[in-house]
């Protein structure tokens, strides 16, 4: 027997690269500035002039779609696997030590964000029955630390299912069992994690089931499906303390491929399957001309039991539905990629993890929400005489919405003093940390009264990018970017010296200069 490391991970913004021997560690040296039309404290959030450090806004709506990391993350997956004997005939054994260090978390000391953490370690039992193909095996998987990676969805941006659906900080193991034949695949786990009861002050075991299957219809046409039922602690609100906190739903995916497959999401590709042969997830984009194309569509709907505002005092629960859903096409035409991508999801959705706003609390009924819209698009072309890839994209977002009669109705009791009156709350993801809720409080000031909130408005966005791969783990990359978001808010004192939110300067425009290697 003898040792032989792989990673597990791919930073799909990364350049193409080979493993290396014990670690997969990607550097990125980067200089850039957010917004180089506003300087330090012109601004919320802060922009500081360029430098080495570039600020946190240099990653745009549109970006990290199938990914949870950004590509100015520098970190190392230390990761050791090993294939063990087996004293049964068709019965392999593998496993792997799997963990991350975060370089960026060390250095910002970003709040939610591990320096070192497991990147779900596993242990895998693959069994190939007699007269089975040589693809087609029935597997247990466990995760003995970390199961973050066994997820319900498809996108990276509306899976769910993750660790951050229980509010613990206990670690989140789990384990599934897999059958692979012909063109079908299904599995079926559990997870399992501590989470305090409020009303008893003690830590009890709750669970969660998740199963799923996929169909290969016809070359090229797959019909896949999965959903799950989580346990999620006690309801923490005095109102409803101790009532049970639960999350079901499911998700359903058809996917369409003609051709040559087309920029995968090689990142997320390890979080909606097993972690089996990742090798083929390292390869580079290939160019075998002609044309190729893809074409895919999914929806999720979830249903959580929250405390029900109109008859909480009675200590009234009821179920908050939610809903997401997507389409992606992509396109090759010899060195030539396009891709578009469209999305919707309700409030209840965005922030299930939370869950809901405000917190463990259906909305009231008085509060109006409003859908995320999205919408992205652009191409790249690659010049192979000279290893550079020119590309653009473009994109439209249109945020997700809460209106009430006051902040209390939204975030919660004791709104702060010039928070009162009609308000409407601008909801986003923060594409650089998708576990994070961004949450614009937009002023009133847009009529005669406090009775009329100001409406949130359209984003847009555009970036240009280009990449010069200078080896197969090596590229310099730049990146011009503009943002116009309306919905910026920030203090500034009235005409009495009170501070108020206003709105901000609406147009960003940054740049990033970058030398990124892999190792």
């Amino acid at each position: 027997m003898r040792f032989r490391p792989v990673f597990l991970l791919f930073l799909l913004a990364a350049p193409p690269a080979r493993a290396g021997d014990f670690v997969d560690t990607r550097l990125t040296f980067a200089f850039g500035d957010d917004d180089v039309l506003h300087g330090s404290g012109e601004t919320t959030p802060n922009s500081p002039a360029a430098g080495f450090l570039p600020g946190g806004q240099n990653t745009q709506f549109f970006d990290n779609y199938n990914s949870k990391t950004s590509g100015f993350d520098n970190f190392a997956n230390l990761v050791v696997w090993k294939k063990l004997d087996s004293y049964f005939e068709r019965l392999s054994i593998d496993a792997a030590l799997a963990l991350r260090l975060n370089q960026n978390a060390i250095m910002y000391q970003i709040n939610g964000v591990q320096p070192l953490r497991d990147e779900s370690s596993y242990i895998r039992l693959r069994w190939q029955p007699e007269g089975w193909g040589p693809k087609d095996n029935i597997q247990f998987i466990g995760f003995p630390m970390s199961s973050d990676r066994f997820r319900l969805g498809y996108a990276y941006r509306i899976s769910w299912g993750g660790n951050n659906l229980f509010p613990t900080g206990w670690p989140v193991p789990g384990a599934k069992m897999q059958v692979r034949y012909g063109g079908f695949t299904g599995y079926a786990g559990v997870k399992a994690t501590l989470i305090l009861n409020s009303k008893i002050n003690e830590l009890e075991t709750n669970y969660a089931g998740m199963g799923g299957v996929s169909f290969d219809v016809a070359k090229g046409l797959r019909l896949e499906a999965n959903g799950g039922f989580f346990q999620r602690g006690a309801n923490p609100k005095p109102e409803v303390l101790g009532a049970p906190v639960q999350t079901a739903g499911g998700s359903a995916q058809v996917s369409y491929t003609n051709g040559d497959p087309i920029g995968t999401s090689i990142d997320f590709a390890l979080y909606s399957n097993d972690p089996s042969a990742p090798q083929k997830f390292f390869k580079p984009e290939t160019y075998p001309g002609g044309f190729s194309w893809s074409i895919s569509t999914q929806g999720t709907g979830v249903a959580t039991t929250l405390a029900d505002p109109d008859r909480m005092r009675a200590g009234s629960t009821k179920w908050q539905p939610g809903y997401a859903g997507d389409l992606q096409f992509k396109a090759k035409l010899d060195y030539l990629r396009l891709h578009a991508t469209g999305m919707v999801r309700d409030v209840a959705f965005l922030t299930l993890n939370v869950p809901s706003i405000p917190p463990y609390q259906i909305p009231a009924s008085t509060v109006q929400t409003t859908p995320e819209f999205f919408f992205a698009a652009g191409a790249d072309y690659h010049v192979p005489s000279i290893h550079l890839t020119p590309g653009f994209v473009v994109g439209l977002q249109m945020p997700a919405s809460m209106t009430a009669g006051g902040l209390g109705d939204v975030l919660g009791n004791n709104p702060a003093s010039g928070d009162t009156g009609r308000r409407s709350v601008v909801l986003r993801q923060d594409p650089s940390f998708p576990d994070r809720i961004l949450l614009d409080i937009l002023p009133n000031t847009c009529g005669a009264s406090k009775d009329l909130a100001c409406a949130p408005t359209p984003i847009y966005g555009a970036k240009v990018t280009t990449r010069l791969d200078l080896g197969d783990s090596s590229a310099l990359a730049g990146e011009v970017y503009g943002n116009y978001n309306p919905n910026r808010v920030r203090y500034a004192d009235d005409e009495y010296g009170v501070a108020q939110r206003t709105y901000d300067a609406p147009l960003q425009i940054g740049f990033t200069l970058l030398a990124s290697t892999r190792f």
